[in-house]
């Protein structure tokens, strides 16, 4: 019995600790080295590729090619008095072919990893559910037991 237990625990030790949740690493733009500076007027442009190769989120560089998302670290500095808005008076192209931006919300939601799935190593594990009540100064506790347990 001992060995069986402790089979399943070795088991569930080494799935954890294979499980394809991934981390992220921030790409903060202000901390990188912007190249290709450009400026037009009053308008400084520069941008920089492959930020999430670049920092380590190798799963989610895989994820936007596959998704034909590229994430792409830009700085705009407006040295005028005049705001400034995309698409209307600031335009990106691409060669000959003008580029709408996404939004990050959008970006996100197609990158990021779906977290529903991973819910289903809890099974794996020994834990116990619990539910306390109160009622007229008596404590009960109910233990339900979830995963292999």
């Amino acid at each position: 019995m001992k060995n069986c237990c402790f089979s399943l625990f070795l088991f569930s030790v080494i799935i954890s600790w294979m499980s394809c949740a991934s981390s992220y690493r921030p790409i903060r733009p202000d901390n990188l080295p912007f190249n290709n500076l450009s400026s037009a007027g009053d308008v400084a442009f520069s941008y920089r590729y492959d930020v999430l190769y670049e920092k380590g989120n190798k799963k989610y560089a895989k994820k936007e090619a596959k998704k034909g998302i590229k994430v792409v670290a830009v700085s705009v500095t407006n040295n005028s008095t005049k705001t400034l808005r995309f698409g209307t008076d600031i335009r990106l192209y691409n060669g000959d072919r003008e580029i709408i931006p996404v939004a990050a919300q959008t970006a996100a939601s197609e990158l990021k990893q779906s977290a529903a799935i991973y819910l289903l190593y809890g099974l794996l594990t020994f834990t116990n559910f619990n539910k306390t009540e109160t009622s007229n100064g008596v404590t009960t506790t109910e233990t339900t037991p979830i995963g292999l347990a």
